[in-house]
C-alpha cells in the first residue's frame, strides 16, 4: 500500500528563476501543512525555475489526496500537476 503522495508541478509557463520557483515551493509547503492536509517529507525543485516537487504523507492518504487537489485547484496549479502515490 503507498505511503506516501508524490505531487510535481509545472512551473515552465510561469516564467520564474531557480530561485523564485522554489520561493513557491516552500509556500506550497507551508500551507498544504497550515490547513492540516499531510506532512511534507522531501522535496526538490529545477534549478532553471521549469517546476517543482514534493512528498507528503498523512494519516488518511485519501482523504489527503483529495483535499490536496482541491488546494492545487484553488490556487489554479491542479492542471499542472502529476500526483502519485509511492
Amino acid at each position: 500500500m503507498p505511503s506516501t503522495i508524490w505531487v510535481e508541478i509545472s512551473l515552465a509557463s510561469q516564467g520564474l528563476s531557480g530561485a523564485e520557483a522554489l520561493e513557491v515551493r516552500n509556500a506550497l509547503e507551508e500551507q498544504i501543512e497550515d490547513a492540516g492536509i499531510g506532512e511534507v517529507v522531501g522535496g526538490g525543485c529545477a534549478t532553471d525555475g521549469s517546476g517543482c516537487d514534493f512528498e507528503l504523507t498523512a494519516d488518511d492518504l485519501d482523504a489527503a489526496e483529495q483535499e490536496l487537489r482541491q488546494f492545487l485547484s484553488h490556487v489554479d496549479l491542479l492542471e499542472s500537476s502529476v500526483i502519485s502515490r509511492n
